[in-house]
């Protein structure tokens, strides 16, 4: 047997016209009336532009206006189920969910999930693709939610952003039954809605109903629903389920309107009477309408989660519920079973929604080696205020010290290192190591919620009692011959047969002690005539891979050689852990003939500086990849570039200004100040020069520093070379690069 339901009260009322009729067999109804458009005259605010917000009184008691100083939403979708949308409303224009993976009005069920051509949504009533309104209410809610806001034309909508799923289940009457909307509720849910409202509701509670409110809740979606305008003391279902908020009504002076239920599952108040929104186009009320009802209340709980849920991505529907109610205006006349916690402030909501969580840090072994080997266990558990413990939340930590290592990890001096998802306990559990001794806190984020958490993990590094750093060779790369000009690449694999563990990374500590690099050996620290521009230094070629290494792993240093000189050079290296100890010398060393190109005989062929702009041509060999990072990490880039033209590229140019000096600058336009400048830049526009001159035919490799924004998005730098006061030449190379 079907049941029905009734929308929650939604009968026009108003000057000489007649009430709208309520089917009589269905129990569900809406919770709403229509009047009359009034005819008193109609401010145009600034802010937003939309004609009708100065009869919004609405949203300056929720303190919307406020709120959207901090967000006006993001493009969420919010599934309406109700009596349809009028198509034709110019307030909807582009504010539609559309599915993507079906062709409309092919009569075809492109995507395979059961409904033709739903391309808007879906009528369950009728069992079609046609969701207009011929009833009014559902276009009302929708406008509540996401009509376009400043935009010259009608209402404003609280949530600017969001798109509306449109899932038509109940009738022109208002009526409807709870298989439709059971279905409506999991179709939502399959199709991608980030949360559903409900304003209507029965006073019969059936399983069809509660199976599909625990499918989506189960889901993450939150639900909405008004609790009735029966003005009994019977909240209607679904809002009279625990897991859905349920949203009475008050009047302009925060009273209780009598129309509004009363009950135990109340979980907070919004304005109700008087509720400017969009109307039926050439309906007998007119294209903007005035209502009220606990469904215009719902609407506004409804959008103000929505901006919650698009600034705290991830949040559970209890965290929801909680941060809704916690930051509602407690009433001195209301009651829990009359307005609830009290009436919704979206603004308060926002500000104060990462504080409604609980985190606790606890450290198992917290004193142990700085050997890189023995660890700490640390666990981060997250609840909400309930004391539930909150999954899916990732968490990133933060360092104060240097050469942490976590799970095999580096963890960035600067910066952080995402740790996963929390589990079913709300937990996150790691082992951490450092090869520095002293006390290193810890402390951790909520990227989820972008909020802080409460806690700090303090780890004592004692010195290792018997420090032992020591490898052993196993192969390397064979003895190059190079050209004058060219770049060559040699490389060494070792094993670390000590008991210290190696860590090589340049964001693993800023002053850079403990890291372990490649070298220059006999004698120590050497300059070296083989120095490529992407050596650290002129005696340090380059760190290690992988960027830890514990005892009986292997290691590879790599790192490229540049031909400056003509000649034969034995060129000796060893790995150096920094501001602590040489690893034993093994004679790791390498053979390299250089040999003259085109009839040079030199690096430079020419001390003068070639100002003719035709002659300098370059050509990209090799480039590094695209790279994602968090805000305010740093990372290096490289690029190895040919001098395919006649003039020599100089690394140092003539008199002050360095007329003539080959660099790197920004482009796209020329001397673009780059938002991704580090403080190893030359300028906000100049990134590296050539370290030494480059003769035509010759190959030039540059590594540099960039650091990511603050602002997270998707980035595309655009670089070229520069002769300084000559000419910029080469061709444009670009890195995207992801901030997340």
């Amino acid at each position: 047997m079907r049941l029905s339901l009734f929308l929650l009260a939604f009968t026009l009322l108003g000057s000489g016209m007649p009430s709208m009729s309520i089917d009589a067999s269905s129990p569900l109804q809406v919770s709403g009336e229509i009047l009359d458009w009034p005819s008193s005259p109609i401010s145009v605010q600034a802010i937003p532009n939309d004609p009708y917000y100065s009869q919004q009184w609405y949203l300056s008691r929720i303190k919307a206006q406020d709120a959207w100083n901090i967000t006006r939403g993001t493009n969420m979708v919010i599934a309406v189920i109700d009596t349809g949308l009028d198509m034709q409303h110019p307030d909807f224009g582009g504010k539609l969910w559309v599915n993507s993976q079906e062709i409309p009005n092919n009569e075809i069920d492109d995507d395979n999930n059961g409904y033709v051509d739903d391309y808007y949504g879906w009528n369950f009533y009728n069992g079609n693709n046609n969701i207009d309104d011929y009833h009014g209410h559902g276009t009302g809610i929708a406008s509540i939610i996401a009509a376009n806001t400043n935009n010259r034309k009608g209402t404003a909508g609280i949530n600017w952003n969001a798109r509306i799923m449109v899932l038509k289940a109940l009738n022109e009457a208002g009526g409807g039954d709870f298989n439709d909307v059971a279905e409506a509720i999991r179709y939502a849910v399959d199709n991608g809605a980030s949360i559903i409202n409900m304003s209507f509701g029965s006073e019969i509670n059936t399983s069809i109903l509660s199976n599909a409110v625990d499918y989506a809740i189960n889901r993450g979606v939150p639900m909405v629903a008004a609790v009735g305008n029966k003005g009994n003391n019977r909240i209607f279902y679904p809002a009279a389920y625990p897991q859905v908020i349920a949203v009475t009504a008050v009047d302009k002076s925060d009273q209780h309107p009598d129309f509004a239920n009363t009950g135990v599952n109340i979980d907070l108040a919004a304005p109700g009477t008087e509720i400017t929104m969009a109307g039926l186009v050439g309906g007998p009320a007119g294209q903007y309408v005035v209502g009220s009802g606990t469904s215009f209340a719902a609407a506004q709980v409804t959008a103000a989660a929505s901006l919650i849920l698009g600034r705290f991505h991830g949040m559970s529907a209890g965290m929801l519920e909680n941060v809704l109610k916690a930051q509602s205006d407690v009433l001195a006349n209301g009651t829990s079973t009359t307005t609830g916690s009290g009436v919704l402030n979206i603004y308060k909501s926002l500000v104060n929604a990462a504080s409604v969580e609980s985190s606790n840090i606890s450290i198992a072994n917290g004193i142990v080696e700085a050997n890189g080997v023995d660890q700490a266990t640390v666990t981060v558990t997250i609840r909400d205020s309930t004391g539930q413990p909150r999954p899916n939340q990732t968490i990133a930590v933060h360092s104060n010290g240097s050469n942490l290592v976590i799970n095999h990890t580096i963890v960035p001096a600067t910066g952080s290192l995402l740790l996963g998802a929390t589990n079913a306990l709300g937990q996150v559990v790691f082992k951490v190591a450092s090869t520095k001794p002293g006390i290193q806190e810890l402390t951790f984020t909520n990227v989820t919620t972008q909020s802080s958490l409460a806690g700090k993990a303090p780890i004592t590094f004692v010195s290792p009692t018997n420090a032992h750093y020591s490898m052993r060779w196993l192969s390397q790369s064979p003895y190059p011959a190079l050209k004058i000009g060219e770049t060559g690449e040699l490389w060494v694999e070792v094993e670390n047969n000590g008991n210290m563990a190696w860590v090589s990374s340049p964001s693993a500590a800023v002053d850079g002690w403990g890291q372990i690099k490649i070298g220059t050996d006999r004698p120590l620290d050497r300059n070296s005539v083989l120095r490529a521009n992407s050596w650290l230094s002129n005696n340090r070629a380059g760190y290690m891979t992988p960027d830890v290494v514990l005892p009986g792993e292997k290691a590879k240093f790599s790192f490229n050689i540049y031909a400056s000189k003509i000649g034969t050079f034995k060129e000796y290296f060893r790995p150096v852990v920094e501001y602590v100890t040489w690893l034993n010398d093994l004679g790791i060393y390498w053979e390299v003939n250089i040999e003259p190109i085109n009839g040079l005989t030199t690096e430079t062929n020419s001390n003068e500086i070639d100002a003719n702009p035709s002659h300098y041509q370059a050509a990209t060999f090799t480039q590094s990849s695209n790279v994602t990072l968090s805000p305010g990490d740093t990372t290096t880039l490289s690029i190895t570039l040919t001098n395919i033209g006649s003039a020599v590229w100089h690394g140092q140019g003539a008199g002050e200004k360095r007329y003539g000096e080959v660099r790197i600058g920004t482009t796209k336009p020329h001397d673009r100040i780059s938002l991704f400048r580090s403080m190893s830049w030359i300028s906000p526009n100049r990134v590296i020069n050539a370290g030494f001159n480059v003769p035509p035919g010759g190959r030039l490799t540059l590594v540099f520093t960039i650091k990511a924004p603050d602002a997270p998005g998707t980035y595309t730098e655009s670089f070229q070379l520069v002769s300084e006061y000559i000419t910029w030449f080469g061709p444009t190379f670009d890195w995207t690069f992801t901030v997340v």
